[in-house]
């Protein structure tokens, strides 16, 4: 008998290979088997906010250059994908892994493998990406969100994002989320909606960007968080005011945890906060910001002279709710600061506008202050 061609096996073994694999692709895409279609004809919801991941939802983060295996991989340790080779397969067939693109996703779990490479291909359409810096008050948020900001950082969205009307219906309206189940009776929103990043994949969704922000805070927010604010002796909201002074006071994150130990100490000792940032929100108003801003520099004797429940020059402990949004490391700092006898702080002589000088008692405070005053004034 005449002996086969050892390189014909190779070739015949090559295409068997290859019709295989079309072969499971295909299944995959069109959905002969059931389990297949039911894998691939299931699409996921399209979220109107991908955010923080909600309830069945997990985040996953793109970077640049990740490349198929890379991707699935990430998408497996994320629990949004089930099956990698399903997708290594669906990809390969579509030949759509150069399109993917890097990027922050809200994503079902687990999502099909072919709603991933949709999704994936898509992108997050960045001018829907809206940054929301920590330390606004609440109209400086609506402004954010309802009117045109030509000087957005890049990568974020220039607005309006959702009209005035929705904004205002979606954070004045009743809510039951868990986070406010112990909010003051007629407290506003105002230092419940995290300062982060947020991803729209359409416009106009006010609610759901009111659910996301508050979900993205619960998420910080930690019943271990909440347990380490209880034990010095602050509520939920009393945290969250405590730490938008704290925001508002500092520029620098690694001095959050001392301004925030001043604060304590203060109010451990029945001592007014005295905290500029408390009367810039109790003398803002819509017309006063048009020519100040909503936080006025300099402030007069008759600003600190102010009559309000915010002031703190004038009442003790804290005012009755937050003056801002404030971000996370603010929030931890509070619960976080450090033991110390610092009861003041006063901008640094450096003249940097960011850094400060602390103090223990009122004589050094008096000799801080006037340093500041001979190098920078």
């Amino acid at each position: 008998m005449r002996g086969r061609d050892p390189l014909a096996l190779v070739l015949v073994a090559l295409l068997l290979y290859a019709a295989l694999v079309l072969a499971s692709a295909r299944i995959l895409i069109e959905g002969t088997p059931q389990a297949a279609a039911s894998a691939l004809d299931e699409r996921a919801r399209a979220a109107a906010v991908a955010v923080r991941p909600a309830v069945g939802e997990r985040e996953l983060v793109v970077p640049a250059g990740a490349g198929g295996a890379g991707i699935a991989q990430l998408a497996a340790d994320a629990g949004v994908l089930r099956d990698q080779r399903a997708f290594l397969l669906l990809l390969d067939y579509q030949r759509a892994a150069p399109e993917l693109q890097a990027g922050r996703y809200l994503l079902a779990r687990p999502t099909p493998a072919g709603e991933l490479i949709r999704r994936l291909r898509a992108g997050v359409p960045t001018e829907l990406v809206i940054c929301v810096p920590a330390g606004l008050r609440l109209e400086e948020l609506r402004a954010l969100l309802v009117e045109r900001d030509d000087e957005a950082p890049g990568g974020c969205a220039a607005g309006p994002v959702v009209s005035a009307a929705s904004w205002d219906a979606a954070h004045e309206g009743p809510r039951s989320h868990p986070l406010l189940a112990a909010r003051p009776e007629g407290a506003s929103l105002q230092g419940y909606l995290a300062a982060q990043g947020y991803a729209l994949e359409q416009a106009g969704s006010a609610e759901s960007l009111v659910q996301a922000m508050l979900d993205a805070l619960a998420e910080v927010v930690t019943p271990e968080l909440r347990r380490g604010a209880e034990a010095r002796g602050l509520s939920l909201h009393e945290l969250l005011t405590l730490a938008s002074i704290v925001q508002r006071e500092g520029a620098l994150e690694e001095e959050y945890g001392l301004i925030a130990s001043v604060f304590l100490n203060r109010l451990a000792q029945g001592i007014p906060l005295q905290a500029d940032p408390t009367v810039q929100y109790a003398i803002a108003t819509e017309e006063s910001a048009r020519r100040d801003g909503w936080w006025k520099e300099g402030l007069t004797v008759d600003d600190l002279a102010v009559d309000s429940p915010y002031n703190t020059y004038r009442i003790g402990g804290l005012p009755p709710g937050p003056i801002a949004q404030p971000g996370s490391a603010a929030i931890r700092a509070v619960v976080g600061a450090p033991e110390t006898e610092l009861l003041y702080f006063v901008a640094n002589p450096s003249c940097d506008g960011v850094s400060h000088l602390f103090a223990e008692t009122l004589d050094e405070h008096i000799a801080n202050v006037g340093r500041y005053r001979d190098a920078c004034e």
